[in-house]
């Protein structure tokens, strides 16, 4: 393992300090992470961060971040004598520096960029050692890769001796390279105005580490701030609160933020690009590119009533503001829930609002995620299992419950695609995983959304609809701002029962919970719960009907068949009550199709229902994603190019690497390779790994 000592550091105006450089000390390795969060190298119960301060330069000429960052830290004991953090190989480290603070009373502190209150520190009043330093050194630090599967563990020495509870700074420079999975670097041909470049970041879940060396780990809530250079053309935006705006010279801005509310490292973000804002009221704004931004403030037109909706079923909303940025084409997410600014695809424009829900899900993370969230990912059911819930409750406030149980319907559809897909029995299909050594994306998937949320949809019904939203206030309020696991979790809902029915009541709420089996044991979940609607029961029928009379059909008879008669058969389909079903309705209906296995849909069949509702040609993004896969498996040659320029269109995970999955499924290498290869510098890097990863059997 290499040691780095850390060469002197020429000053500039932009990074500067005063230190003093120290001989190495010999390298003693400490203890490497910890039994809070198994996916970071972090020792978090030795040392307790609580602020990091960004001083940094977005270089669209070089696609690399230069610059440093400075980390607040808190010794928890009298032993530790090396700082583990997380990092990963596209992220270069130059140098640590290290301070210790030597005030006894505290007052303000002023950090690189902004002014920490003693609300920001862990005490006000701490113990120094007086052989540690007062005045910046140079610290020794080594990076090592115990488990690839994680990335890189980046240790820092300290010079000295710390008592429990002493605070100090470790300031790292550094810079990032271009391939990276924390930022996306698109050129001016993949955003939608095709002049100016862009980047963002996208840290969820190990990614952040990638972004920055840091203690990447959802276990720990941190506040920020930050000082950002970037071209003058172009407006910068973080998961933050901007205080100051101005040119920096001729060529490039300035901005600083200020982030103070505590968040986990995942939601740290920042966004540089083209982009315009349009404000909805006081609080809430749309963010995009100017081709997107008309079309994106009619489709979003809603969030201010949204917002009022999920803080009177909820708690207050306690970021302030609140911004859904509309990202480029490439952009592989539906969305990303930082706080103050969502991330959001421009595939939810479809010109009815009829995709409003993610919009809904990404604010709804406002309380479940980004305030009270999980500790690990082995747990990250309580983040999104508890928002689905919230997302959907809220959609049947705003719509119907009968829209909620659409959502629910068809999301179950595919959680039993993602079971098994890993098998009944694999540990991630339960909602509480033990990650272990593996990477925690191997668990990305719809089983903790779907399942997390039939679970609280489950308790629901057993405490009935009033006292679910008072349980939900007053868990948001017993457990915010912190990091919890579901053992965390369960004295907390236990307690609840008991207050709120009487002895025998409350027993018999608790065994039907069956906390343990929903939890901790994988498979489908243990209750089959009832969200058929008489909406649904349309669609399904509807499919029923078309595939009822195409059995046996002959091609040369279809537009016959749809005018009238033909061979005798009678065209019994009333299929025009197809064009007055919501969006979550004609997914049904394709996903019906698509699971029957009599053989009747074929190519011939495909073709008949295309000639009667043109789903080809389709403009909601979930169904024409299951039409087209559906068509490559039944060798539909007309889905071909439209699903060919829908993967040039957007690049969203779900719905690009799905599609490459289907592709090799149904013997279509050839075709998926060079596909491939026209569309993976479109891609963001975390949509190319998954598609390469499926297109591994082509190369078997």
């Amino acid at each position: 393992m290499k040691i780095v000592p850390g060469p002197e550091v020429s000053s500039t105006s932009k990074l500067c300090c005063s230190f003093f450089l120290l001989a190495a000390p010999s390298f003693v390795l400490g203890s490497i992470g910890s039994n809070l969060d198994p996916s970071s190298y972090s020792n978090v119960e030795e040392f307790k961060p609580s602020h990091l301060s960004f001083d940094m330069e977005v270089n669209f000429d070089t696609n690399q971040v230069d610059g440093t960052v400075t980390h607040t830290l808190t010794a928890l004991t009298d032993e530790a004598d090396t700082v583990y953090m997380d990092v990963w190989d596209a992220v270069q480290v130059y140098t640590a520096e290290y301070m210790v603070l030597s005030m006894m009373d505290m007052g303000n502190v002023t950090t690189m960029n902004s002014t920490l209150t003693n609300s920001t520190l862990i005490n006000s009043t701490m113990p120094v050692d007086d052989e540690c330093p007062t005045n910046w050194i140079m610290v020794s630090f080594e990076i090592s890769t115990p488990n690839p599967n994680i990335g890189d563990a980046l240790a820092v020495a300290l010079p000295c001796t710390m008592s429990a509870g002493t605070q100090f700074y470790l300031k790292l420079k550094y810079s990032t390279i271009q391939d990276n999975t924390a930022i996306s670097w698109m050129t001016p041909a993949q955003t939608a105005g095709k002049v100016y470049p862009y980047m963002y970041t996208l840290c969820q879940m190990n990614f952040c580490r990638d972004f920055a060396p840091m203690m990447d780990t959802p276990s720990q809530k941190i506040t920020y701030d930050a000082t950002v250079i970037y071209p003058v053309a172009l407006a910068a935006k973080m998961s933050a609160n901007i205080t100051s705006e101005e040119a920096y010279n001729e060529t490039h801005a300035i901005s600083t933020f200020e982030s103070t509310i505590k968040i986990p490292s995942y939601l740290i973000a920042i966004v540089v690009g083209d982009l315009v804002t349009v404000p909805l009221n006081d609080r809430l704004s749309i963010i995009s590119e100017p081709a997107y931004i008309n079309a994106s403030v009619a489709e979003f037109e809603e969030m201010p009533e949204i917002l009022d909706i999920v803080e009177d079923y909820l708690t207050p909303y306690i970021w302030g503001s609140y911004a859904l940025v509309i990202m480029p084409p490439s952009f592989p997410w539906g969305g990303m829930e930082h706080p103050l600014i969502t991330f959001a695809s421009h595939t939810l424009i479809v010109g009815d609002k009829s995709r409003v829900s993610t919009a809904i899900h990404e604010l709804t993370h406002s309380w479940f995620g980004n305030d009270v969230g999980c500790q690990n990912w082995g747990n990250f059911w309580i983040n999104e299992g508890m928002n689905t819930f919230a997302e959907r409750k809220t959609l049947s406030i705003l719509r119907s419950v009968e829209d909620m149980k659409i959502a629910y319907y068809t999301s179950n559809i595919t959680m039993a695609g993602d079971i098994e897909d890993y098998g009944v029995d694999h540990p991630y299909t339960s909602l509480n995983p033990d990650i272990g050594d593996d990477d925690p994306e191997n668990y990305f998937s719809k089983i903790p959304y779907e399942k997390g949320s039939q679970f609280v949809y489950y308790i629901e019904s057993l405490i009935g609809e009033e006292l679910m939203e008072i349980l939900l206030k007053e868990y948001l309020e017993f457990f915010m701002q912190q990091a919890i696991t579901q053992q965390d979790f369960y004295p907390f809902y236990e307690a609840f029962v008991l207050k709120n029915f009487d002895s025998a009541k409350a027993n018999d709420i608790l065994n039907k919970t069956m906390w343990d089996v929903w939890v901790t044991e994988p498979g489908y979940p243990p209750v089959v719960q009832d969200f058929y609607t008489e909406e649904l029961a349309d669609a399904e029928s509807l499919a029923d009907d078309f595939m009822a009379i195409g059995v046996g059909l002959d091609p040369s008879d279809i537009l016959d068949l749809l005018n009238g008669t033909v061979a005798g058969k009678v065209l019994l389909v009333e299929y025009e009550e197809y064009f007055d079903f919501n969006p979550d309705q004609k997914l049904l209906f394709v996903q019906t199709l698509r699971k029957n296995e009599s053989g009747v849909v074929d190519a011939t069949f495909l073709g008949f229902v295309d000639a009667a509702l043109n789903i080809t040609a389709s403009t909601d993004p979930y169904v024409r994603t299951e039409w087209y896969q559906m068509g490559i498996e039944a060798d539909y040659d007309a889905v071909m190019d439209p699903c060919y320029e829908w993967l040039g269109y957007q690049g969203r995970h779900a719905f690009v690497t799905s599609t490459f999955k289907v592709m090799v499924a149904s013997g279509m290498c050839d075709t998926a390779l060079v596909w491939f290869d026209d569309r993976k510098d479109f891609y963001n890097s975390y949509v190319v790994s998954g598609v390469t990863k499926a297109l591994e059997p082509c190369s078997a």
